[in-house]
């Protein structure tokens, strides 16, 4: 396992995205966090990831399909 790396300047403790290599400052605006530890690659690595993508597509595919299921449930007899 890879010790992740850390440096101090003077905008406070930043941490590097696994990556893209870019030291981040080390709070949740650039990294998602979990159980109070950062994920190894910054937000805008993550988001921009292929994997990333398709899941976030499926889901809104997803809410679409049901929210198109509800409009039709609703709607009133004629």
């Amino acid at each position: 396992m890879a010790v992740r790396k850390y440096i101090a300047t003077e905008l406070g403790r930043e941490a590097q995205c696994a990556r893209c290599k870019e030291f981040w400052p080390a709070d949740g605006e650039f990294f998602f966090t979990s159980k109070g530890k950062l994920h190894s690659w910054c937000k805008a690595c993550y988001r921009s990831d292929p994997k990333v993508i398709q899941k976030v597509q499926r889901w809104q595919d997803k809410q679409r399909a049901a929210k198109a299921v509800d409009n039709l449930d609703s709607a009133p007899l004629e």
